[in-house]
Parts: C-alpha cells; sequence; structure tokens
C-alpha cells in the first residue's frame, strides 16, 4: 500500500495519508520512547539543535535501501516526539502533463520580474514549481538557483545551471540565501516559500534588479496573494511596496487539487492572473479586491477564473460538483452546473 504521508505520533498507531483520507497501517500504539528511538537517530547535529531551540525541524530524508526520498517534518507534540514523512517522487512531470493554462508554461520566457504559485497546503506547487525549473533547465542556458525548505527534487544540469540549496543544510534561512544569491550572478531565482517580510522584499529587490523570480505562497486566490505581499511590510512601506509588485509581477498561478470522481484521482483546477496594464493599476491603488472581476473577463489576456476551471472539470464528468463546490467562495456558478448535471443524469434514467 503507497501513500502521501506516514504520520508518527506518541502512544498511536501509525498513520498513513492517502488521498485525502488517513488511515492506520499498524494495529497496536507505538510507544513515545519507541517514535522518538525511532526517529532521534535521523537526525544530524544541527537539526537536532534547531529541533530543540524551535520544537520543529523540517530536512529531507533519503531510504537508504530504496533511495526514496521524504520530506520529513519532525516536531514537538503532546506526548513527545512525532513527525510526518511527505513521499517526495522523483520524477519531475513535464509542464504538458501538468494540464496548466497556456499562459503558465510562457512565463519561463521573461527576463525579468516575479511569477507566484498560490495555492493551499497540497496542492501541488511544489510540483508546479519543479515543472517550471525543469523545463527552464532542459530548453534555455540560465544560472538558476534555487532555494527550498527542504530539498524535494533534485535537477540535474541540462542546459542551464542549477544550484540547488537546502534552508538549515546550506543556508541559515530562505532571506540569508536570497542575499546570497544576489552576488552570484543569477539569471533564475526559484524561492520554495515567500514565508516573512525579508524573503518577500528581497524576492521584489532581486526582481527589479532583472532576475527571473518565482516563488510559492499559501494563499487561496490571486487577490489574496497580492494581500499577503503588501501586509507583509509596515503600513508606512505599502504604498512603496504595491508600487515595486506592480512593477515586477508578471502572473499568479493560483491551484487547488480536487477529488476525481472515480474518488482516487485528484485533478488540478487553477485561477491565472496575468500582470496586465489594469491589474497594475489596481496593485498600484490598492483595489485588489476588484481583481476577481478582471481575471473573470480577461480570457484574451490569457487569464480565469478558478470558477470556470471548475465547470470545466464538472462538464467532463472528471470532479463531482459537491467536491468542486467546496474550493470555491462563490458557489452560485458551481451550482448551477450541478443543476444542470443532476437534469441530464435524470433525463439519461428516463
Amino acid at each position: 500500500m503507497s501513500g502521501d504521508d506516514v504520520i508518527m505520533s506518541p502512544d498511536r498507531p501509525v498513520f498513513m495519508k492517502r488521498r485525502g483520507q488517513v488511515l492506520p497501517i499498524t494495529e497496536q500504539p507505538v510507544s513515545g520512547d519507541r517514535v522518538a528511538a525511532l526517529l532521534t537517530p535521523l537526525l544530524s547535529s544541527s537539526q537536532a539543535q534547531r529541533l530543540e531551540a524551535k520544537k520543529d525541524v523540517d530536512f529531507s530524508y533519503v531510504e537508504k535501501s530504496s533511495g526514496h526520498r521524504f520530506r520529513l517534518n519532525m516536531f514537538l507534540a503532546r506526548g513527545g516526539l512525532s513527525a510526518v514523512f511527505h513521499s517526495v517522487h522523483g520524477v519531475v512531470p513535464a509542464l504538458e502533463q501538468l494540464t496548466l493554462p497556456n499562459v503558465v508554461p510562457s512565463w519561463c520566457s521573461a527576463k525579468n520580474g516575479l511569477v507566484l504559485i498560490a495555492g493551499p497546503t497540497a496542492s501541488g506547487k511544489s510540483t508546479t514549481l519543479a515543472a517550471l525549473l525543469d523545463a527552464m533547465n532542459t530548453y534555455t542556458s540560465r544560472h538558476i538557483i534555487s532555494i527550498e525548505d527542504p530539498i524535494e527534487v533534485m535537477h540535474r544540469p541540462k542546459m542551464s545551471l542549477v544550484n540547488q540549496r537546502e534552508v538549515g543544510t546550506h543556508t541559515r534561512s530562505f532571506a540569508a540565501a536570497l542575499r546570497s544569491a544576489l552576488r552570484e550572478d543569477p539569471d533564475v531565482l526559484m524561492i520554495g516559500e515567500m514565508r516573512d517580510r525579508e524573503t518577500i522584499h528581497l524576492a521584489l529587490t532581486a526582481a527589479e534588479t532583472g532576475h527571473l523570480v518565482f516563488g510559492t505562497i499559501n494563499t487561496i486566490s490571486s487577490e489574496q496573494a497580492v494581500e499577503r505581499i503588501i501586509n507583509a511590510f509596515p503600513r508606512a512601506q505599502q504604498e512603496q511596496a504595491r508600487s515595486s509588485l506592480a512593477d515586477v509581477l508578471r502572473g499568479i498561478l493560483c491551484q487547488t487539487l480536487v477529488r476525481g470522481r472515480d474518488g482516487v484521482s485528484r485533478h488540478l483546477a487553477c485561477e491565472v492572473l496575468v500582470a496586465t496594464e489594469a491589474v497594475a493599476t489596481l496593485i498600484r491603488k490598492g483595489k485588489g479586491v476588484t481583481m476577481a472581476a478582471l481575471v473573470g473577463a480577461g480570457a484574451d489576456a490569457g487569464m480565469q477564473s478558478l470558477e470556470n476551471d471548475l465547470l470545466r472539470l464538472i462538464k467532463a464528468g472528471l470532479v463531482d460538483p459537491e467536491d468542486a463546490m467546496a474550493k470555491v467562495k462563490n458557489r452560485r456558478d458551481i451550482e448551477g452546473a450541478r443543476d444542470a448535471t443532476a437534469t441530464t443524469q435524470k433525463i439519461r434514467i428516463s
């Protein structure tokens, strides 16, 4: 039985999370002492120090006998040491396999600017980022520096030179790695997560100084992604942050995964914001709340709303309307599609 995550907690069975469902894979609970004995040897001395100081630590782990890679988060919880092993697939999917909107691959050919990959946890952002990096590595000759926490996929140099740095192993933080990267003559910077003001500020600076920057951010819409960037700064600096973001933004891909009708597969649904002049003006004026209307009306520029992409999946019979509705705030368009689907099914039955 294969799954996405293995979860170990003291005095509980070992659980596996597979396609959104959490199931026990051992009959008996594992004691806290036994969990600690299994997990502690996996830590290097520096990782043990980080766990002691911060009470949690992320790092990559390779199971030696199989060569399988995991993203491992170890943390202290009630009862003792716990861990989540997230399975990392070593094969990077081609962009074509991800069924991304056509405008997204074109961002790889930009000379500079900022591209944001947004979405909730476990929505495939890391996979998309890895596929974009692989495409540039395959078809362009550039110096690419990626900063990850931890490294999930190993990228071998093809046409490009790729340097991968892992937070905690090769650098202290995303911000420290970015400051260093600006002195290392990169063409492209990949930032595993834009999670704090200093990292966001340095990413904007890098984009303004002629670099192409890709970064992930945990938000559920393009509008939220813009607000997250701006609100990372003190109020006195937000006007300048809006101006900088408006100047450098190339686009935002906000993605989510929807369970398929078969209960096994998952399908990608996306919102796409392309940084047109109209979008830049809204960002400068702080009118992000009206951005959704531009996205919905921007098909000619390559934009698409999440609702419309979910409708595509529903009409294709790939996902259940109820599962699709759980992914959006505005349920009316999806409810209309559900009613239409139900009517069609009744006609077929009769």
